[in-house]
């Protein structure tokens, strides 16, 4: 069970349960009460677990209460914490299975009530304003203006340098090389913290900042004396690989599979051990995670055998300073969103066959909205033919090309359903 103390904006019991229970049941639905919920969330409503109700899909508000919730399709989410309906479309639409992009009026197009400003008692921007859920943006860039060559900048202001020789840093937003990182992992793993708190691990573990960027450490053995060999970094859509830290670092290229990539690496990694950066940028606060629940602050580690462990203080809380972490409706904030959302469902619900679903199903709302905001800040409108359509040959070659899409669309939901019978029968 995670700590909501971890994030309240994202780890909400109340949220884990009804969102656990509706894949376990009906994955179909509950993906499309995500969706629904992105889009609400895009269109200005307040996160779960925030100061007041919020309005989804019909438009009635999450109390809180102990009444089951509803999603997708209608159907009761069991231990659900309160009253809620999220609708998301039944039907194909156009691409993305968006209503918008297919020249459909959002306003009277079925399924998508949460975007009639008239359909909540909460003012939501007009459809033809909206976004298609929080904000979206670049997640990694390479080669940082004064930081050597291969470093990752993260979108949150992060900045990743492969030393090699066993070693690399983190450096915190706003920080320059000149400076002491804020925290630097090097030799058979020891981890030296900008404020003097030293620690070691063993195991390939993860280190999570509180931009949403995951990265995942390789070491050269599980058990034993090991050095760091090599890092996988997602933020966002953009994952990259560094090989060669114990040697010659090399950072590869930039890849578009950040969503699918965590959603299987944490899906089919139940025991990874995750360490979660927390404190500000003079106090470096480390969390020791594991599948989820906050063991809490690591404070130094000793050997079990011939591993190192860590040691923590459980009675210390999760916090993160406001400077450590993106701006709420920020593209960097909405890069967190989906990656602790991906991260959340991944952990504690998804097998790895629907988690590779659930990841494509991120990217293709990371995407959409992405190009939205592109086309608003060249002053362009967005929904209909013109934000999915550069042609009308486009747009044949898209209606050609429907009878197929709708026959693989039918192959997911009998996997789907397979996936559905096989859960329900363990």
């Amino acid at each position: 069970m995670i700590n909501p103390s971890m994030n309240s904006q994202m780890h909400n019991a109340a949220l884990q349960t009804a969102i656990q229970t509706a894949f376990l049941t009906d994955p179909m639905a509950a993906l499309q009460a995500l969706n629904s919920l992105d889009r609400a969330m895009g269109a200005g409503q307040p996160l779960p677990g925030g100061q007041g109700p919020q309005q989804a899909g019909d438009g009635q508000p999450i109390q809180g209460g102990q009444a089951p919730g509803q999603a997708g399709n209608g159907q009761p989410v069991q231990g659900g914490q309160g009253p809620q309906q999220v609708d998301g479309p039944q039907d194909v639409q156009g691409p993305n299975n968006d209503p918008r992009s297919s020249g459909v009026d959002t306003e009277h197009a079925p399924g998508w009530d949460d975007f009639n400003p008239d359909a909540s008692p909460t003012p939501v921007p007009a459809p033809q304003q909206g976004l298609s859920g929080p904000p979206a943006g670049k997640g990694l860039s390479k080669d940082p203006e004064g930081f050597p060559k291969g470093s990752v900048r993260t979108a949150g202001g992060y900045t990743i340098v492969p030393e090699g020789k066993t070693n690399w840093s983190i450096y915190a937003p706003g920080q320059k090389l000149s400076e002491k990182p804020h925290t630097r992992i090097w030799g058979d793993p020891h981890v030296t913290e900008k404020d003097g708190t030293r620690w070691d691990f063993t195991r390939s573990s993860d280190f999570a900042l509180p931009d949403g960027t995951r990265i995942h450490c390789k070491t050269s053995s599980e058990t034993g004396q090991s050095i760091s060999t090599g890092l996988t970094i997602a933020n966002g859509a953009d994952k990259v690989n560094v090989t060669g830290v114990d040697g010659k670092p090399q950072t590869g290229k930039i890849t578009h599979d950040g969503y699918e990539w965590r959603a299987q690496h944490l899906a089919s990694k139940k025991n990874l051990e995750t360490f979660r950066l927390g404190g500000d940028k003079e106090k470096v606060q480390w969390f020791k995670e594991k599948n989820g629940e906050n063991l809490g602050l690591i404070t130094k580690a000793h050997k079990v055998g011939d591993s190192y462990e860590q040691i923590t203080d459980q009675n210390q809380k999760y916090w993160v300073g406001d400077q450590m972490r993106p701006a709420v409706g920020t593209r960097p904030w909405g890069n967190q969103f989906r990656a602790e959302l991906t991260d959340l469902l991944s952990q504690q619900v998804l097998p790895p066959s629907i988690a590779s679903l659930f990841g494509n199903f991120m990217h293709a709302n990371h995407r959409v909205v992405e190009q939205e905001m592109d086309r608003l800040a060249q002053g362009l409108p967005i929904g209909g033919l013109a934000n999915e359509f550069n042609s009308w040959e486009q747009v044949q070659d898209f209606i050609v090309g429907l009878g197929d899409h709708m026959l693989e669309q039918q192959g997911m939901n009998d996997r789907l359903a397979g996936e559905r019978a096989a859960l329900l029968a363990s």
